[in-house]
């Protein structure tokens, strides 16, 4: 998603939770880190309007980043932000929000159009009971031709996609995780 949507120097805003792979995706495609400060100890609370309060900062400075991203559950500390909040923040500043939920998506309901994500991401093997490597990947319908081009080269496959389709134990198992 940050490969298909930002460019090299875009900066992002992520939670303090935010899981390490964010962090090293956003490495990956050179883009610029701000976090959302959590509560800090003991709690590690990420509060919505944080978000906002860190937007209207980077405005201030001339910045408008080109993705908001928000750890459902973050994996450290259990916490469960409002991410229909963050969402609204994110609609409200017209900047898309993609809504990690590798540990909650299978344990409990995920209706990204209520949470306002324009982008969920879930992982097979973390909450799902699937073996990995598998995950799932919600995109809202404005935004799919561009996450999911085609590879001019080999129509059937799709850029941000590399390799292989799951198959196997991996497939099987994450199937087996859905209703």
């Amino acid at each position: 998603v940050m490969h298909a949507i930002c460019q090299p120097g875009d900066t992002i805003l992520v939670d303090g939770n935010a899981h390490y792979t964010t962090h090293l995706a956003a490495e990956r495609n050179q883009l610029n880190v701000v976090e959302v400060p959590s509560s800090g100890h003991p709690e590690y609370e990420v509060q919505p309007e944080g978000y906002r309060e860190v937007l209207d900062e980077l405005q201030d400075r001339g910045e408008e980043p080109s993705l908001l991203l928000l750890t459902h559950v973050d994996g450290d500390y259990g916490n469960l932000t409002d991410s229909r909040a963050v969402g609204r923040i994110a609609s409200q500043y017209g900047i898309p929000l993609l809504l990690n939920c590798a540990y909650s998506m299978g344990r409990m309901p995920i209706d990204a159009k209520k949470l306002k994500a324009d982008f969920v991401v879930g992982s097979g093997h973390k909450s799902m009971a699937a073996s990995g490597p598998i995950g799932v990947l919600g995109i809202k319908e404005e935004w799919v031709d561009k996450v999911l081009q085609r590879s001019s080269s080999h129509p059937v496959k799709e850029v941000e996609m590399l390799g292989c389709t799951s198959r196997g134990a991996p497939l099987t198992t994450l199937m087996a995780s859905l209703p």
